[in-house]
């Protein structure tokens, strides 16, 4: 697949600015004093916000890079009917949304080609590699 090459950057964007809050925050005046306890906490959950933006920049690339095609379901029918769609999915860094196209038609169940790619379950749940504690959810 070919990516998009106009407006590149503007999928990490959000990523960048609140990276260069961090490096301000963290060169300013204002945190001396502070335990290191505290900047650990707010380092963590910024840097956990900082992730889910570039996922969910990720997302938004993929999806502006997203090629309509004919879509089948297991029992061969094609789709006649095509509409952009979103959902939120939980990930370790927070939720995100995921924005793609639909295929679907009277009487058969919606299919997306994306969630197929990204192997996303049919529903939303939450990710959970193992039992244990996760920072950023």
């Amino acid at each position: 697949m070919q990516g998009s090459t106009s407006n590149q950057g503007m999928f990490w964007s959000q990523a960048r600015e609140l990276f260069e809050q961090i490096v301000i925050w963290l060169d300013s005046h204002s945190i001396c004093g502070l335990e290191h306890s505290q900047i650990e906490i707010k380092l963590l959950d910024n840097g956990c916000e900082v992730l889910r933006r570039l996922l969910q920049g990720y997302f938004d690339k993929r999806s502006q890079d997203e090629i309509e095609v004919q879509c089948a379901g297991t029992d061969s029918v094609n789709t006649t009917d095509k509409k952009k769609l979103s959902r939120k999915l939980t990930t370790l860094f927070g939720t995100v949304i995921a924005n793609r196209i639909g295929y679907g038609g009277r009487k058969i169940n919606t299919l997306f080609s994306l969630d197929r790619e990204f192997y996303l379950p049919a529903q939303q749940y939450y990710l959970r590699l193992r039992q244990g504690y996760y920072p950023c959810d």
